[in-house]
């Protein structure tokens, strides 16, 4: 849990508290979260670490084999661009699970 989210949870269960009757901007402020971030996550927004971890499709152990080629590449001083890294992505993800559809394949 991130130290921002640590403190949005007491935030949120204040709140919640139908005896404690404060205001969205009071309760951000007293424990130094902005009004609209704690906004969101009343209104049940998702943190961007959440959001990034549903949307990668390799494993670390996958990443470490695409690692080598690309700093080959790098190496060569032939950088290689997003799409022929996510080329080489989906060809490991074919080789290590070839029934996995790969995100963006069509």
């Amino acid at each position: 849990m991130t130290l921002r989210e640590t403190k949005i949870q007491p935030a949120i269960k204040t709140l919640n508290n139908l005896q404690n009757v404060h205001s969205l901007q009071d309760v951000a402020k007293a424990l130094g979260i902005s009004r609209s971030t704690l906004h969101d996550h009343i209104s049940g927004a998702q943190s961007h670490e959440i959001i990034s971890t549903e949307a990668q499709f390799l494993t670390p152990r996958q990443e470490v084999i695409l690692e080598s080629p690309i700093i080959f590449l790098a190496q060569m001083k032939c950088f290689p661009s997003s799409q022929k890294v996510r080329g080489m992505a989906a060809k490991v993800l074919r080789q290590l699970h070839p029934t996995v559809p790969i995100p963006g394949d069509t």
